[in-house]
């Protein structure tokens, strides 16, 4: 039987819980106190979404899963030309099926995100942007982890420039961002196993990431183009000899393609939004393949991390009165992996394949939206994942399951 104390928010302590309930109190205090700061050139601007469901896989334990996202900000113009924007969000994501390969259907996650963003109007049309921004995020593989210890917590700093340009119909950025990405707890357990020192195992996942960014709005039509390069710090390329190299740090190349259109094929009644992304990542860093704890000569397989994804998906709406709509999106996605060889069930490596999944989604959701600030939806999920990738002791990459719930979402 379900009952409130299996949600999230019953269902976990310790001061996480605590910045919960001081979100909260904040938010309360920040909409009563600042309802009317909008006629002194202060806008506030806060945004609430709950998604609360049930996840069914067919291996595995199905069970309850909350998703919430708490955003909450305030937009100053001092002048004609100048604003700024701060953001703050909170996001929660609970347990259920996953898209990213490395997580498991326990996994979950906890973000606190800030961001200050100050915009200049060169003129009419041009726009600069200037932003500051800092990501707190952490991860939980499991029900009896503790929170601010996972091995994959992350602190994220950086900020960016971007420079926009609007015409009649016509919007085009370009934009460069730096980050510094540090893993407080990560330590590679094999480099501790061997050395017996956590010291030096310590930091290896930690890097500067460089993007630029560029993109083209044009009537119905997106495009946009992304290029990141991350420079790790500590962890340097496995060689063939299986030691690594003292002179050759690990560096990670990634590049997406995104192209969007919005078409209404019969007005209001019915729309469409196909998407197509493509992904390719490139990286020098090399894996040693152990098929037991216990294996002294690991297979070196050099180009391990390099694929090409393709996305696309074919959403659409259906509109049924001017409160009332079906949104339907079936989406695919295909990952191929150019170096990296299967396993079979036994982790023995099959050297004549090359690793590939092959994800697909499909979303029902009917949506009831009484007025412009909120909306709810009951929800539908069905999602599949194959793969020649057959060794699952740790991570699902064959299986197929259903989410269903509730979602209900607010913007002030």
């Amino acid at each position: 039987m379900f009952s409130l104390k299996d949600c999230w928010f019953f269902n976990h302590s310790g001061h996480i819980i605590g910045d919960f309930k001081k979100m909260f109190i904040i938010v309360c205090i920040f909409i009563i106190s600042f309802s009317n700061l909008c006629f002194s050139g202060i806008s506030p601007y806060y945004s609430f979404e709950l998604s609360e469901g049930i996840y069914l896989p067919n291996r595995g334990l199905w069970g309850y899963t909350t998703i919430l996202t708490n955003d909450l900000g305030l937009v100053y113009k001092p002048a004609n030309r100048h604003s700024l924007f701060t953001l703050f969000e909170l996001r929660y994501t609970g347990p259920g099926l996953k898209r990213r390969e490395s997580e498991t259907f326990e996994q979950r996650s906890m973000s606190n995100i800030f961001m200050l963003q100050y915009n200049f109007n060169i003129t009419k049309e041009i726009i600069s942007k200037i932003r500051l921004n800092s990501t707190v995020e952490y991860w939980r593989t499991g029900a009896n982890e503790i929170w601010t210890t996972g091995l994959y917590d992350t602190n994220n700093t950086g900020g960016g420039i971007e420079l926009e340009v609007n015409k009649t119909g016509i919007k085009a950025f370009f934009g460069l961002k730096y980050s510094l990405l540090k893993f407080p707890n990560y330590t590679d357990l094999l480099e501790e196993y061997k050395t017996g020192s956590e010291e030096i195992s310590t930091g290896k996942q930690d890097n500067n990431m460089y993007q630029i960014s560029t993109g083209l709005y044009y009537e119905k039509n997106v495009i946009t183009f992304d290029v990141i390069v991350q420079n790790y710090l500590k962890q340097y390329v496995i060689e063939e000899s299986g030691i690594a190299s003292k002179t050759q740090l690990q560096r990670d190349i990634s590049a997406m393609v995104y192209l969007n259109r919005k078409e209404s094929l019969i007005e209001n009644f019915l729309d469409i939004s196909p998407f197509l992304i493509f992904r390719y990542k490139d990286s020098n860093q090399a894996y040693l393949h152990f098929e037991t704890f216990a294996s002294t000569t690991p297979a070196y397989l050099p180009d391990y991390y390099d694929y090409i994804r393709i996305s696309f998906g074919l959403p659409f709406n259906i509109y049924f009165s001017k409160t009332k709509s079906l949104t339907i999106s079936p989406e695919f996605e295909i990952t191929n992996y150019s170096s990296r060889p299967p396993r079979d069930q036994n982790n023995n490596i099959i050297f004549n394949q090359k690793q590939n999944n092959n994800l697909s989604i499909i979303y029902f959701g009917y949506n009831y939206k009484p007025d412009p600030s909120t909306k709810t939806t009951l929800f539908y999920i069905f999602q599949t994942q194959t793969s020649n990738m057959k060794f699952e002791k740790y991570f699902p990459y064959n299986y197929s399951g259903k989410y269903f719930g509730i979602q209900f979402s607010y913007s002030y």
